[in-house]
C-alpha cells in the first residue's frame, strides 16, 4: 500500500506528484473517478473517531457540487457537520493525529485516514483579518499557507494564528478506502474536470433510478441470473424483491454435492469422491461469493470484487491441470466481472463495462473470436465493441454454443448450429456473435440455454428453438426448430425464471388471479422425463409445458427459481427451501443416497439454511446460502490445517468467515467494521491477512 501525507504548498495547491503516483498505482481512469464520485454522493457508513467517547459510525457523502464532505449528526448543526474541500490543508493516511493517538487501533490502520482542515468560521475570520491583520475580500481567498503546521488533531494543532481540526475516519472495506481516498485526492488536486463531474452527476442519477449502488471500482451494471446471489440494485430474476439484507452484501457460503471425479467440488479431496449430501466449500468462506455457474465437470465462481475463481476439469477451465480447490482466473480487475456462465467446456464473463470475455474449448466457435482455437485464459470478444453499441448484461452457455442479451433487449448467439441451436434458420456454425433477427424488437428480458436448445422471454411471450428430439422446446411436437417460435402454452404468461437441461426444461410463471386478488407462481415442466426430472408421474416425453401439481397449493406462491442439470432438476422458494428430483446416480440431488426421484423431495440438509441461489452442472450441484455459523457437525477438523479437533485442540469460529478453526489457525483478533463490529474479535489467519492485518 502507498502511504503518504499530502501537503499544501505555500500557494495553497497540492503536491500533485503524489496524486499522479496514487492514480497510476490504482490505475483509475476518468470514468473510474466519475463512478467513484457518483457512489460517494450516496451515503457511506464510516467509523468516525472523536475527541472523546467510543468511535461511532456516521453516514458520509459528497454534496451535489462535490465541494463538501457532509455527515449526519443529531447533536450538531448541518453547517458544523461538513468539511469544505477548499479549506483542506492536509490528508494523512494511517493513524497519526491526536484523535487517533487517543484511540489507537493498529488493526484498523490500513483503512484509516485523516482530513486536516480549517473550519469555515475560522476561514471567514482569516479572510477578513489576513495573516497580518489586513482585510481580505472573501473567505475563499484565505491564505491557507498560514495554517498551523504538523500533525493536526482535534482542534489542538493550531499554528501561529488559527487552529485546524481533523476529520478522522476508518473505512469499513478496502474498496471503500480506495474509492474515498483516490477520489478525494483527485478533487483536492484539481484533477477533476467539469466534464467528469457532469458524468458523475449523470451516473448518480442512474444509481438513484435503479435503487442501487455501483459495483467494481466505480460501479457496475449486471443482470442477475437465478443461479446468482443478487447484487444491490440489480433486477432480481428470482423474484424475491426488495433490497438485499446484510448477509447478501457479505456474499454467500457455497455447498456442493454430486459427482466429484474431476475435483469440481473444490473441497481439495485427493480421493475425488462423489458427495451425496451438501458439503461446504471451505476455501470459499468469507470471499464474498456472488454467483456460481457449473459446466459438465468444472465450476466457476464470481466474487464481489469482480474476481473469478475456477476448479475442476482442465478442459473446461483452460488450466494446465485439474484443480481440486479454487484457483484465480486471470481477469483484468480494473473492470472486473459482474456475471458468469459455464457451458460443458467453455465459459463466458460479462464485465462492468458490458464487454464479454470467453475462454475454454473453442472447437465449434463457441468462444466467439472468429476461429476454432481454444483459449486458456479469458479473452475479450471484440465483435461487440465493433458492432454493438449496447451493453451485454447476461450470457448463457450450452454444450457447444453461447447466447448473450443486451440492455436493449437484443439477442446474439454463436457456436455450433446443429439442429438449429443458434436460431438463424440454418444449421451452420457461427464463429462470432450474430444477432437473432427473428427476435429483433421483441424486448427480450431473460435468456436460457440447455445442451442444444435455447429460450428467450419477453414480458409475455417465450420463444424457443434448437434441438427438440424429446419435446424440450414445448411446441407440441418433437421436430427441431431452426428459428425462434412462440411457446403457445406459455403465451401471455410472465416468466419469473426459466432454465434448460440436456433434453428438458422448467420455468416458473407469475399468474395474477383477479377474482381472488392474488398473484401466484406456478411451475411448468416439459421435455424428457426418463429419470423423473419433470416429476410428472410417468417416464414419457412431454411435448408441451405441463403444470406441476405438487406446487399448485401451499408452496406455489413462493416458487422463485429453477435449475436444470443433465437429467435432474431443482427448484427453490422465496423462503430458501430447495426441492430436487430426477437422476441421482452420483448424489447430485443431495438427498444422502443414490436413488433417482420421480417426485419433488426437499433436500433435508438445507432445511436449516436460507438458500439464495443454485446451479446445476452435468452431474453435480452447487448451492449458495446466506452466511451463517458453520455447524459443528459439518466439520471434524480445522478448516485450515485439517488437524482433527480434540479436547486439547479445540474448535473456534472465525467471526468474519464463520468457519471453524483450531486455536493456532485463529489466534489473531481485529475489528470487523463491515459487520459493524468495532472491538477486536477472533478471526482466522486467512481472514486476518485478507482484511489487511499486520
Amino acid at each position: 500500500r502507498l502511504v503518504f501525507s499530502l501537503l499544501t504548498d505555500r500557494g495553497g495547491g497540492l503536491e500533485r506528484r503524489h496524486f499522479d503516483r496514487m492514480k497510476k498505482a490504482n490505475n483509475w481512469s476518468d470514468e473510474d473517478i466519475a463512478r467513484g464520485l457518483a457512489n460517494m454522493r450516496q451515503e457511506t457508513a464510516m467509523l468516525k473517531i472523536g475527541n472523546s467517547g467510543k468511535p461511532r459510525f456516521r453516514n458520509f457523502r459528497l454534496d451535489p457540487s462535490f465541494q463538501y464532505i457532509t455527515w449526519a449528526s443529531k447533536s450538531k448543526d448541518p453547517n458544523d457537520s461538513r468539511v469544505a474541500l477548499r479549506l483542506v490543508k492536509e490528508i494523512k493516511f494511517g493513524q497519526h493525529t491526536d484523535k487517533f493517538r487517543k484511540s489507537r487501533r493498529p488493526d484498523l490502520e490500513p483503512r484509516s485516514f485523516s482530513v486536516i482542515y480549517l473550519s469555515e468560521a475560522a476561514a471567514a475570520a482569516l479572510a477578513y483579518t489576513g495573516s497580518s491583520g489586513a482585510a481580505a475580500t472573501s473567505a475563499g481567498s484565505a491564505d491557507l499557507s498560514s495554517f498551523g503546521g504538523g500533525g493536526g488533531g482535534g482542534g489542538s494543532s493550531g499554528g501561529a494564528q488559527l487552529n485546524t481540526d481533523t476529520l478522522d475516519l476508518v473505512c469499513t472495506t478496502e474498496k471503500e478506502f480506495q474509492q474515498w481516498t483516490t477520489c478525494l485526492l483527485a478533487l483536492f488536486g484539481n484533477k477533476v474536470s467539469d466534464a467528469v463531474k457532469k458524468r458523475a452527476g449523470k451516473l448518480y442519477d442512474e444509481l438513484v433510478a435503479s435503487g442501487g449502488s455501483g459495483g467494481g471500482k466505480g460501479g457496475g451494471h449486471a443482470r442477475t441470473h437465478s443461479t446468482a446471489f443478487r447484487r444491490p440494485g440489480a433486477p432480481d430474476k428470482g423474484g424475491d424483491g426488495g433490497q438485499p439484507d446484510q448477509h447478501e452484501l457479505q456474499g454467500a457460503d457455497v455447498y456442493s454435492f454430486g459427482r466429484g471425479n474431476w475435483g469440481q467440488h473444490g473441497t481439495n479431496d485427493p480421493e475425488l469422491r462423489n458427495l451425496v449430501q451438501p458439503t461446504i466449500v471451505d476455501a470459499l468462506l468469507g470471499h464474498g461469493v456472488q454467483q456460481v455457474s457449473l459446466g459438465w465437470s468444472h465450476s466457476t465462481v464470481l466474487l464481489d470484487t469482480g474476481a473469478v475463481l475456477q476448479y475442476g476439469n482442465r478442459v473446461g477451465t483452460g488450466m494446465r491441470d485439474d484443480f481440486m480447490k479454487p484457483r484465480n482466473v486471470e481477469i483484468d480487475q480494473k473492470d472486473g466481472a459482474v456475471f458468469i456462465s459455464s457451458g460443458s467446456f467453455h465459459n463466458l464473463a460479462v464485465t462492468g463495462k458490458g464487454d464479454v470475455l470467453s475462454w475454454g474449448v473453442g472447437l465449434n466457435g463457441e468462444l466467439g473470436h472468429g476461429d476454432t482455437n481454444d483459449q486458456p485464459t479469458p479473452k475479450l470478444i471484440t465483435w461487440f465493441d465493433l458492432n454493438c453499441r449496447a451493453m451485454i448484461v447476461e450470457v448463457a452457455c450450452g454444450e457447444h454454443g453461447s447466447i448473450a442479451l443486451s440492455d436493449t433487449g437484443e439477442v446474439f448467439t454463436w457456436g455450433c448450429g446443429e439442429s438449429g441451436f443458434l436460431g438463424h434458420n440454418d444449421t451452420e456454425n457461427r464463429y462470432e456473435p450474430t444477432p437473432v433477427r427473428d427476435l429483433k424488437g421483441e424486448e427480450i428480458q431473460k435468456i436460457a440455454c440447455g445442451s442444444s436448445h435455447m429460450f428467450a422471454c419477453s414480458m409475455h411471450e417465450t420463444y424457443a428453438w434448437g434441438n427438440n428430439s424429446c419435446g424440450q422446446l414445448g411446441l407440441g411436437h418433437d421436430k427441431d426448430q431452426l428459428r425462434p417460435h412462440v411457446v403457445d402454452a406459455l403465451r401471455g404468461k410472465e416468466v419469473v425464471d426459466i432454465d434448460a437441461g440436456a433434453a428438458h426444461s422448467l420455468c416458473v410463471v407469475s399468474m395474477h388471479k383477479k377474482k381472488l386478488g392474488i398473484t401466484q407462481n406456478l411451475l411448468y415442466a416439459w421435455g424428457s422425463n426418463v429419470c423423473g426430472q419433470l416429476s410428472l408421474s410417468d417416464k414419457k416425453n412431454h411435448l408441451k409445458p405441463a403444470p406441476v401439481v405438487q406446487f399448485q397449493n401451499q408452496q406455489a406462491a413462493m416458487l422463485v427459481g429453477v435449475a436444470c442439470g443433465d437429467m435432474f432438476s431443482l427448484v427453490r422458494t422465496s423462503e430458501g427451501d430447495v426441492f430436487a428430483c430426477g437422476a441421482n446416480g452420483y448424489g447430485q440431488l443431495g438427498l444422502g443416497d443414490l436413488m433417482d426421484r420421480a417426485d419433488w423431495v426437499e433436500v433435508p440438509a438445507l432445511k436449516e439454511k436460507i438458500v439464495r441461489g443454485f446451479a446445476c452442472g452435468g452431474e453435480h450441484t452447487a448451492v449458495l446460502t446466506a452466511r451463517q455459523w458453520v455447524a459443528d457437525e459439518e466439520v471434524k477438523g480445522c478448516m485450515s490445517c485439517k488437524n482433527p479437533f480434540t479436547l486439547i485442540n479445540r474448535r473456534h469460529h472465525c467471526r468474519n468467515c464463520y468457519g471453524i478453526f483450531c486455536n493456532s489457525c485463529s489466534s489473531k483478533r481485529m475489528a470487523l467494521l463491515h459487520l459493524n463490529i468495532t472491538d477486536p474479535v477472533r478471526v482466522c489467519n486467512a481472514c486476518y491477512s485478507k482484511l489487511g492485518g499486520r
